[in-house]
């Protein structure tokens, strides 16, 4: 700032002198040009001449100005597709995610801001597959759309190859991408790669690429299949610890989980778990665990009163109810089973139980009710039991 004030002095007093110097030595400039005499004085024609290099200079600045216009245009013109593109981008993804709705909201964002372009348009017809859509190659050449059509590309052709390369060398910008670290972290469960699978999930929740409930269910997956490969039993029990806390509903790892804490002589948090997870979601399998966890020994009666635990805490469910009346008819407590049964709302499972307690009172072979009605048994959503339990 400084040396232009200065250079502008400078120049300033360099004209003052010139100036003083022409009027202390005044002359006249004469030219004869075909006919024409023109005859001034040297500060006059001075005058003139500095006049038109100002006037030229003025005429430069105003071409100049006029330019930065039309490049300011340009700018917002690039500005307008680069925001109009990010909406295509961002209607893909939702797409990905399987949320129409907001796919045709971002369809017609991108609209307004491409008003001059197709792309919208083409989308939308790539998107609802509608016969004889355009080809998409004008939207390909951009960058992370490219990388989002390659992706696709990859997991149709199920190229493993290709898909560990795209994921392990990203370009920095899919680094910003949620569909890129929801597609990476449902590679990385693919392959079983469970520190990889963490790292992607994490970033995927950052760009809201899963509901917190799904969130959960997908970290209770990875802590399970971490403790199935652990081989330090603390480590391992606090891996089963945070996907059961994840995700209490995970039989497998509800099932895992208690028996490690009862091998761990932790028999009071095993019940404790296997009873939340019964309290749930009952299950034949909890209670079979259970009982035979917790059953002094492995009597038909000593089961009952593991089971009857159980149906306590659960004493409307129907599975519940199933599950405790098998248990007293393998017990041979007859009638507490015909009362229990009596109580059943379901009428399928009612039916069932009653032809099986009848067959056991009579003596009948286990396995003829289970011959006769396993298909029938198979259709019964409220029938969670394991139908060769009398075999």
């Amino acid at each position: 700032m400084k040396a232009k004030i200065l250079s502008f002095l400078l120049k300033l007093l360099l004209v003052a002198l010139v100036c003083l110097y022409f009027a202390s030595h005044p002359g006249t400039i004469s030219l004869d040009w075909q006919g024409w005499h023109i005859s001034t004085s040297v500060s006059v024609f001075l005058l003139s001449l500095l006049s038109i290099l100002y006037t030229l200079w003025f005429l430069r600045w105003i071409k100049r100005k006029i330019w930065d216009l039309l490049k300011i245009s340009d700018r917002a013109r690039y500005k307008s597709m680069k925001i109009g593109v990010e909406y295509l981008e961002k209607a893909l993804i939702e797409t990905y995610l399987q949320n129409p709705k907001k796919t045709g909201d971002h369809l017609k964002k991108a609209q307004g801001f491409l008003k001059k372009t197709s792309f919208p348009k083409l989308l939308a017809h790539y998107l609802e597959k509608k016969p004889g859509a355009p080809d998409l190659q004008s939207l390909k050449k951009y960058g992370v759309l490219k990388a989002f059509f390659t992706l696709q590309k990859f997991q149709e052709e199920k190229d493993w190859d290709n898909l560990e390369r795209f994921f392990q060398t990203p370009a920095q910008p899919l680094l910003k991408e949620g569909w890129f670290w929801r597609a990476c972290f449902l590679y990385q469960k693919e392959m079983s790669n469970w520190e990889e699978a963490k790292k992607a999930l994490k970033n995927a929740e950052e760009y809201d690429c899963f509901s917190k409930q799904d969130a959960f269910l997908e970290w209770a997956h990875i802590f399970y299949h971490q403790a199935l490969e652990e081989k330090d039993p603390v480590k391992k029990l606090g891996l089963f610890e945070r996907a059961f806390a994840a995700d209490p509903k995970n039989k497998a790892n509800v099932l895992a989980y208690g028996q490690l804490l009862k091998a761990e002589n932790n028999s009071r948090l095993a019940k404790k778990v296997l009873t939340k997870a019964w309290s749930l979601w009952p299950d034949w399998d909890i209670a079979q665990t259970y009982a035979t966890l917790f059953a002094k020994d492995r009597t038909p009666l000593s089961h009952c009163h593991m089971m009857r635990e159980l149906y306590d805490v659960m004493p409307q469910d129907t599975t519940s109810q199933i599950c405790f009346a098998i248990s007293l008819i393998r017990a041979k407590l007859w009638g507490q089973a015909e009362a229990l049964i009596a109580s059943i709302q379901d009428p399928s499972a009612k039916s069932l139980l009653t032809l099986i307690l009848e067959a056991k009172e009579k003596n009948q072979d286990d396995t003829i009710p289970f011959k006769t009605f396993i298909n029938f048994v198979k259709t019964l959503d409220a029938l969670k039991v394991n139908i060769h339990a009398f075999e």
